[in-house]
């Protein structure tokens, strides 16, 4: 067998791993062999994105997505964290993915989960703008080898130098779904300006919201004649179908140049155009430029000034080209299929900075090791059994977006 890194790789991965070359840490290791597949361990049971109300979780949430595409992936195995401790032994890595660093509560629970025998950790470092101190000190005090942190915020580096541990930029994605309606068919244009999600007590979060999309500012335009979608809140296939039928789309940047899921949805659309704050930072390292991908503001001002612009006939064709660029990036460049073949890389490289001599007992399988015994997902419980740990923190997930969900009922009630 070929033991290039390009071995068994799809088109697809093949292109990500070309586009992330620049944006991989180096390694002074030698990486797993890419013809053996990676072994990791998702540190809890595994989602169920199938089952509960669409509310709380659902097949296209980025957790669901991330796990589905590392098991599409050839190139690795993921495992469940309930198989049995001598199994996970003879992992390369665990996993404790987005849903554990939700918040200072859930990450306890997460880290708790690691046996002393365990391999070395991946942390995926999410929200970034909420306690990132205490979570870096609730991870190295975990006392647990951590082979490498990654996080959505493009401040990666410095992170990493902050947290004392390698660290890598590893972006949200875009899920298929969003695009259904790029032919255009089954759906017409019905508003000019979309937006979805909350405003009032998000406003630190997101420091242009409160201004350009308070009710007051909706008032205005809706007074000017501009036809607004502004739900708070919309079920997954509600919220695909708002975008197809929008002629544009916001999304503002987090604090710490942090993109969300929103961005790539929209953009992956082919309907709305994506209208976003200026911000270079943020946006460098995914590639996307103002005029090519997306309209851009710095001011209230300049966001009514972009938003009737666009939604003037003369300037269709030019909104269409946007459009149509936005999607080509996204389908090159920010697939789910793209970050699972991304973390292939960056995992392998900082399992090659871990020492040999600080590997757990009976870490690494030998060479052609047989995998009986680890516990893919889909296939019964072996040996001990964390479900409430699983439980806990899905609780912890649940009712911060039940919590969410009825702030913007409330909101949506009075309007």
């Amino acid at each position: 067998m070929n033991s290039s890194r390009l071995d068994g790789a799809s088109a697809i991965e093949a292109a990500a791993l070309q586009y992330i070359h620049q944006l991989r840490p180096r390694t002074e290791g030698r990486p797993l062999p890419a013809s053996r597949k990676l072994r990791v361990g998702w540190i809890l049971e595994a989602p169920n994105c199938k089952q509960g109300p669409a509310s709380v979780i659902d097949s296209l949430s980025y957790r669901c997505l991330f796990f589905d595409a590392l098991n599409a992936t050839t190139r690795l195995l993921v495992v469940d964290g309930n198989t049995s401790t001598h199994a996970r032994a003879r992992l390369d890595l665990m996993l404790l993915p987005h849903v554990c660093t939700i918040n200072t509560r859930a990450l306890p629970i997460c880290l708790r989960q690691l046996l002393p025998s365990d391999p070395p950790a991946l942390i995926v470092v999410n929200k970034v703008f909420e306690a990132l101190e205490k979570k870096l000190a609730l991870i190295r005090a975990c006392g647990h080898r951590v082979a490498l942190i990654v996080t959505p915020s493009p401040h990666a580096t410095a992170l990493g130098r902050k947290a004392g541990m390698r660290a890598a930029f590893f972006p949200y994605a875009a899920p298929l779904e969003f695009g259904r309606f790029a032919d255009g068919r089954h759906v017409r244009y019905s508003y000019e300006i979309g937006f979805s999600g909350g405003w009032q007590k998000l406003s630190g979060r997101y420091p242009f919201r409160k201004h350009i999309f308070s009710s007051n500012s909706t008032a205005r335009l809706k007074a000017q004649g501009v036809r607004v979608m502004n739900p708070g809140w919309l079920p997954t296939e509600s919220y695909i179908r708002a975008i197809g039928s929008s002629k544009m789309w916001l999304a503002t940047s987090e604090q710490g140049a942090h993109v969300g899921p929103r961005y790539f949805e929209v953009m992956i659309s082919g309907r709305a155009l994506l209208l976003c704050d200026r911000n270079d930072e943020a946006y460098a390292l995914l590639g996307v430029k103002e005029g090519v991908h997306a309209a851009m503001f710095n001011s209230t001002a300049e966001f009514e000034a972009r938003l009737h612009y666009y939604r003037d006939a003369a300037h269709e064709a030019e909104r269409q080209r946007i459009v149509r660029a936005a999607r080509e990036l996204v389908l090159s460049r920010h697939l789910w299929s793209h970050r699972a073949a991304y973390f292939d890389v960056i995992a392998r490289e900082a399992l090659a900075h871990v020492s040999a001599a600080e590997a757990p007992a009976g870490g690494e399988a030998p060479s052609g090791h047989s995998d009986e015994g680890l516990r893919v997902p889909g296939t019964r419980r072996v040996g001990v059994d964390r479900v409430s740990a699983f439980r806990n923190v899905t609780r912890l997930a649940n009712a911060s977006n039940r919590k969410y969900l009825s702030r913007m009922r409330k909101i949506n009630s009075v309007r």
